[in-house]
Order: C-alpha cells, then sequence, then structure tokens
C-alpha cells in the first residue's frame, strides 16, 4: 500500500520520494507481493480474517 497524504494531493504533483514509492508498489505487485481483492465479499473475507 502507498500512503498518500493530503500533503502530497494538495500540490498537484508527484514528488520524486512518492514516484519511488509508487514504483516500488508496482514492483511488488509485479512479484505477486500483493493483495487483489475483486468482490465485495472478498473483502469482507480478507478483513475478517485479520
Amino acid at each position: 500500500m502507498v500512503v498518500i497524504s493530503g500533503r502530497d494531493l494538495n500540490r498537484n504533483e508527484i514528488t520524486p520520494e512518492l514516484a519511488a514509492e509508487i514504483e516500488k508498489a508496482r514492483q511488488e505487485c509485479r512479484e505477486g507481493k500483493c493483495v487483489t481483492l475483486s468482490t465485495h465479499q472478498d473483502i469482507d473475507r480478507y478483513f475478517e480474517s485479520m
């Protein structure tokens, strides 16, 4: 998960630091290090398992 603060959104730009975080998250997804939830039921099951 990439955390984006209001500060990042208010500037209406992507900083180099934010771009690096986004690329890291994309790479982790390509490597299968992510959770994909497609339905409301998937979401419910995911959070209930925590």
